[in-house]
């Protein structure tokens, strides 16, 4: 629940202040929200996933640094050599 709280508040000083930084903040949030509700169904976490990126990419992929975007952007690639 909190998360979500936090989700809002953010929308709304993005609503104020227009800063872009604060959307790649909202995605962090939704999907922490979203890892959240598939706890127990079988699924990598999130922090999982990315020191399995880090491993196919052959370097540490920083959290802190890494946007939304390049994180499922690397996600699809991986798809893509692993399935097929």
């Amino acid at each position: 629940m909190q998360k979500q709280i936090d989700k809002a508040i953010k929308e709304c000083e993005y609503l104020e202040t227009g800063n872009r930084k604060l959307l790649n903040d909202i995605n962090i949030l939704e999907a922490k929200i979203r890892e959240l509700m598939n706890t127990g169904k079988n699924e990598i976490s999130s922090g999982e996933l990315l020191q399995v990126l880090s491993k196919f990419q052959g370097y540490r992929i920083d959290v802190k640094t890494i946007t939304v975007g390049e994180y499922f952007d690397l996600i699809n690639i991986y798809k893509k050599q692993n399935n097929g």
